[in-house]
């Protein structure tokens, strides 16, 4: 028994309303929460993706207008949106980096060139400052007035030492004289070398003194004084080394040669 036309109506009215429940409940079930917080979207992104949600939630407020492919089309749209974005920012933390490592490597640059440059001035400034100092010490030795004090030491140191030399001899000869004739030959020897050496000496201090027109100062002249003493001894306590370093450097050589020539 087929049923009645009123059965059927209400069959199809259950079965509508069975429908619409279903739908309904997609529908809530899709827009239960703010898309903000059903994508997870940070503010950043938002930004970004600002017209995709801006239609979403257009599209929410109407809910009953859109179709299932226009929602799937929106939703994609979002998405899509939201994996660019992430790529943006990865791109940008990328770049970020290379700028980082860029402006580390221009910073290391620029410290290293400024550390060269720093070092070619300390340079340059201690080679100014040598070259001075060579130009006022030849300036000093070059000067006759100093030239003159040195070369008067220097005769000064070497009378000195010939005297000294010359009375050892006298003694030795003296008590020789006393003691059977016996004398220390090797002593008088060295004595006699001493002496010779003296005398070559100031044959060349009289003739840089004549070649500078200048006489001998005295011995007791401070400065003279001073430049002698340093000139036979090495102790700060005898002499002013600091005061006399022109003079001794202005007779180096030559007291250096005649030590050679004394020590063969």
């Amino acid at each position: 028994m087929r049923p009645g036309p009123a059965r059927r109506r209400g069959t199809a009215n259950r079965r509508a309303r069975v429908l619409l429940a279903l739908v309904t409940a997609t529908f809530a079930c899709r827009h239960s929460r703010p898309i903000r917080e059903e994508y997870a979207i940070s503010d950043e992104d938002a930004r970004y993706c600002a017209d995709d949600i801006t239609i979403l939630e257009e599209m929410r407020r109407h809910t009953g207008y859109y179709a299932e492919h226009a929602w799937k089309y929106a939703e994609d749209s979002l998405t899509e949106c939201l994996r660019r974005a992430e790529q943006h920012r990865a791109a940008e933390r990328a770049e970020q980096a290379a700028n980082e490592r860029r402006t580390g490597e221009e910073a290391r640059a620029a410290a290293a060139a400024a550390d060269k440059r720093w070092a070619t001035e300390r340079d340059e400034a201690i080679a100014r400052e040598q070259g001075e100092i060579e130009r006022r010490r030849r300036q000093a030795m070059d000067s006759p007035r100093n030239r003159r004090i040195a070369w008067s030491a220097f005769t000064c140191a070497l009378q000195r030492q010939r005297a000294e030399s010359k009375a050892e001899i006298a003694e030795e000869q003296k008590y020789a004289n006393e003691g059977g004739g016996i004398v220390d030959m090797r002593k008088l020897y060295m004595h006699q070398q001493v002496i010779r050496m003296a005398d070559h000496g100031l044959r060349i201090s009289a003739e840089k003194l004549h070649a500078l027109r200048a006489t001998q100062m005295p011995c007791d002249e401070p400065r003279v004084k001073n430049a002698a003493e340093c000139r036979r001894t090495l102790d700060v306590a005898v002499c002013d080394h600091t005061a006399a370093e022109t003079y001794l450097e202005i007779t180096a050589a030559t007291w250096d040669e005649l030590r050679a020539e004394l020590l063969k």
